[in-house]
């Protein structure tokens, strides 16, 4: 049970890795960038 979950996990974590966390993180940036110069400024 527990190493199935572990293999499950790295699987899925390698699979979306490199596209989605890079576009996660961009966005993020992006939104609290662009809500900072709308509200603060």
């Amino acid at each position: 049970m527990n190493e199935n979950f572990t293999e499950w996990l790295h699987g899925w974590v390698g699979a979306i890795n490199d596209p989605m966390w890079s576009y996660l993180v961009y966005m993020l940036l992006g939104t609290g960038l662009f809500f900072t110069v709308t509200t603060g400024f």
